[in-house]
């Protein structure tokens, strides 16, 4: 992990269907995001991400216990700039302003909980899984 590449990381991104705006921000040592739709929902989580490999982070939430999703800052062509933040449950795109208060985001869906029970079951059930070493 090479914590120089975080300033690349840093932006505002958007996910219009689950979690709305994202910000990313350094210290030049740690990779910290602000959601403020999950704020206003009051689901908790922990701003500072883990990173463990490059361009690979955990997000961890503690609504109904601790949970922690990987996250994956994915470049354009050129690997210069992030274009996308992906993880199981929503896709952000950079967005080179915040949305305006003009056009919001729309809101998340009504089970306002970022679940992923159902995804880490069937994940652990595939012994093909790409992800079965993180689960268990």
């Amino acid at each position: 992990m090479d914590p120089a590449r975080f300033a690349l990381y840093a932006g505002e991104y958007l996910d219009p269907y689950n979690v709305g705006k994202m910000t990313v921000t350094t210290d030049g040592k740690d990779v910290f995001v602000d959601l403020p739709a999950l704020e206003q929902l009051q689901i908790p989580y922990n701003p500072k991400l883990q990173c463990y490999v490059r361009d690979n982070c955990l997000f961890t939430f503690t609504q109904g216990g601790v949970q922690q999703l990987p996250v994956t800052f994915i470049f354009d062509d050129a690997d210069t700039k992030v274009e996308y933040i992906r993880a199981r449950p929503f896709v952000a795109k950079r967005v080179e302003a915040a949305p305006d208060a003009g056009n919001p985001p729309p809101p998340p869906p009504p089970e306002a909980r970022l679940d992923i029970g159902s995804w880490v079951r069937a994940a652990r059930s595939q012994s093909h899984s790409p992800v079965r070493w993180f689960l268990r």
